[in-house]
């Protein structure tokens, strides 16, 4: 898993994932094991980012699954193959993804796989070719704890309407979510 901040194929992943197993404080990328011979792996991780301050459309985290071949016929194969990729924008239309909803639960993100990956794929999604018809095949639980972003999608739509421009934001816009922001309970209004 990285985090990304541009859909250049060659742009880096952003250091900002603790890695207390490997002991070196944030790093690059976060490789998740898996079961030997199990048709459907579960991870049970629990991985923690520093998100940047300033998260744009842009921010994203990338997920490159692998097949890793145990027993290699020929010291040339290579003992690890890409199988697909996994998406995930962080950000999107001035919400954080935790907002996200998967039936009921909040929180949980369905993922769809993609074989290839191509230059600008988060700005143009024609150029991704999903695997099983766009269906969510991979599963995640995100937990947002922050002082930066909220949680509350009352608060984040305000905080949104009140950094854009007069021209931006219509009076309508302001004025429910001014009425939003009154009903908030007395707990997430301190």
């Amino acid at each position: 898993m990285e985090v990304r901040d541009s859909d250049m194929l060659d742009a880096e992943p952003i250091k900002c994932i603790y890695a207390p197993r490997y002991k070196t404080g944030l790093v690059s990328e976060y490789i998740l094991p898996v079961n030997y011979h199990s048709k459907q792996p579960r991870f049970s991780d629990e991985i923690k980012v520093r998100l940047p301050t300033q998260l744009t459309k842009n921010h994203h985290l990338l997920f490159t699954i692998t097949h890793v071949l145990v027993q290699a016929k020929k010291k040339k194969d290579d003992v690890e193959n890409v199988v697909c990729y996994g998406i995930v924008p962080l950000y999107n239309e001035g919400r954080i993804i935790v907002h996200n909803k998967l039936g009921n639960k909040e929180g949980i993100h369905g993922i769809s796989l993609t074989n290839k990956l191509e230059e600008g794929y988060l700005s143009d999604p024609s150029k991704l070719h999903y695997i099983d018809g766009k269906k969510p095949l991979f599963f995640m639980e995100f937990n947002l704890v922050s002082t930066v972003y909220p949680e509350d999608a009352q608060i984040t739509q305000f905080l949104h309407i009140y950094h854009t421009t007069e021209e931006e934001c219509k009076d309508e816009e302001l004025i429910e979510a001014l009425v939003n922001l009154r009903n908030l309970s007395e707990l997430l209004a301190v």
